[in-house]
């Protein structure tokens, strides 16, 4: 790895107990609060559609269960001390990144991908980059502890770079989430799952751009769509 791909793995940044106390944490919510968890599942809408067309996992916002308070704790902790040693390690300066005091924290997620046979239809998360809109494209960071390593595979792997990360326990692999860092989280077999979590960090600017003060920004165009296409119907 190097500055160039902006993809950093930082070992034993979790402890081997924490990380298995969050992951029972994580089953036994599934199971006590399923009522709960179902209403909020960040996989299907309330029709059972899938939300997202790529991953086949199962997700729980952990920030919306009060067992969970203690663990986000610790998490944000750690995740800000990587993420000030990822600035450093990729000589990342003032003028190429938010000033602190602007950070957002996106609600931390946990995800687990069963073991299947290492099919095309095992629990996994396909190739993908998790910007893709302009609602998404608040987020600029992403960072993943993975929480097992009981498995075999399961790979996070970065096409384009020529990296492939095999999971470790307490391990937090930080990366853009933009569209230069395509990649995959390849399905685990043998042993029961795999499980991570992780956040993004956010933009918090969310002041609506006035055109008319900032020229230079430019307005985007897409045929009937948008600022532009209102302006074109009232002409």
């Amino acid at each position: 790895m190097t500055s160039d791909s902006y993809i950093r793995l930082y070992e034993g940044a979790l402890g081997r107990q924490f990380c298995d106390s969050l992951i029972s944490q994580y089953e036994s919510t599934l199971t006590t609060e399923a009522d709960k968890v179902k209403s909020l599942s960040l996989c299907f809408r309330p029709d059972g559609t899938k939300i997202c067309g790529a991953c086949n996992c199962t997700r729980m916002n952990t920030m919306e269960h009060d067992g969970f308070k203690e663990y986000n704790a610790t998490l944000l902790a750690t995740f800000q001390g990587c993420l000030i040693q990822y600035l450093k390690d990729c000589r990342v300066t003032k003028e190429m990144f938010p000033d602190p005091k602007t950070w957002g924290w996106e609600e931390f997620k946990v995800k687990r991908y069963r073991v299947g046979e290492g099919g095309p239809n095992d629990e996994q998360f396909k190739d993908h980059v998790d910007v893709q809109s302009h609602a998404g494209a608040k987020r600029y960071l992403i960072m993943m502890a993975y929480l097992n390593e009981d498995f075999d595979e399961g790979e996070t792997q970065f096409p384009h770079h020529g990296i492939s990360i095999p999971p470790k326990t307490g391990s937090i692999l930080i990366f853009p989430p933009l569209w230069t860092h395509l990649h995959r989280g390849r399905p685990p077999i043998n042993g029961t799952a795999k499980y991570i979590t992780m956040t993004y960090l956010n933009y918090t600017d969310m002041t609506k751009v006035d055109y008319n003060k900032n020229p230079l920004l430019g307005e985007s165009y897409r045929e009937g769509h948008g600022s532009m296409a209102a302006k074109e119907n009232k002409d």
